[in-house]
């Protein structure tokens, strides 16, 4: 944690003065493989990394206020992939998708898209 703290502190003014010329535009990959060996790769494009890191924050902590009166709506730290997992089975990642698309859609997006490979799942996705 210490040593998070410090090389945030350090980095914070080369960011700002790289943000003064070029702004906070970025694209971000994920990829991830499945224990079945599918795999599947998202990216996504945004013109404000505050905005995009906010506008996931806020996303996923809607999804947790609609889950009252689970045990996902206990104190604790949740992660998408815990919140998530139990949907899986009854909806076949139709409410993770959702939400991909909601955030996905936000306001400074400028690309999307994802790949799923050797998974029961649309091949390719883009908006």
């Amino acid at each position: 944690e210490r040593f998070s703290g410090a090389l945030a502190d350090f980095s914070r003014p080369l960011v700002a003065l790289t943000d003064a010329f070029v702004g906070e535009t970025h694209c971000m990959r994920v990829d991830v493989t499945f224990e079945d060996g599918a795999r599947a790769s998202a990216v996504q494009g945004h013109e404000s990394f505050r905005s995009c890191v906010g506008q996931s924050l806020a996303e996923f902590a809607l999804e947790l206020l609609a889950r009252r009166g689970t045990p996902l709506f206990a104190p604790g730290v949740r992660c998408p992939e815990e919140v998530f997992a139990a949907d899986e089975a009854v909806d076949g990642g139709q409410a993770a998708d959702a939400l991909l698309e909601r955030l996905c859609s936000t306001p400074g997006t400028f690309t999307y898209s994802t790949r799923v490979a050797g998974a029961a799942h649309p091949a390719d996705v883009k908006a």
